[in-house]
């Protein structure tokens, strides 16, 4: 079965996430930090064709009247460049608040992980599962 992929793009790090088009349940990958966008596009492209992802949802910052912000541009951009790369569908899911709500989430686990060892995990994979879930519950496919 195919899978979907769903990228929280930024400048310094990318958050992906994956899902089961049949068990839609959103999991974590490997943020990608500190690489040039060729070097993205090519792990997306690999990981693409590791995985068997038939779909990329790409997350579009909207703002609150759910019209494009400035970002949208670069954004859109590099999701044609993951179109072309990959040979996949690109989708967009507008991700407004979900980086607030990651980094929500993030501070309690690292409450708790703070009392076992002080590693900080980052938000941008878990940002990425909520543009898939966010996806996921109005998809009909």
């Amino acid at each position: 079965m195919a899978n979907i992929l769903a990228i929280d793009y930024g400048t310094k790090r990318v958050g992906l996430a994956i899902a089961d088009e049949k068990l839609r349940i959103p999991l974590p990958l490997k943020t990608i930090e500190g690489k040039r966008q060729q070097e993205v596009l090519e792990t997306i492209s690999h990981l693409c064709q590791e995985k068997d992802v038939s779909r990329i949802v790409i997350g579009l910052p909207l703002s609150f009247n759910f019209e494009e912000t400035p970002v949208c541009k670069d954004i859109r951009e590099f999701g044609e460049k993951v179109k072309r790369v990959t040979n996949r569908e690109v989708v967009y899911e507008n991700e407004v608040l979900t980086t607030e709500a990651a980094k929500n989430i993030n501070r309690s686990l690292d409450r708790v992980k703070s009392r076992q060892s002080k590693s900080k995990s980052h938000f941008d994979s878990q940002a990425a599962i909520l543009i898939l879930e966010s996806y996921l519950k109005k998809a009909t496919y």
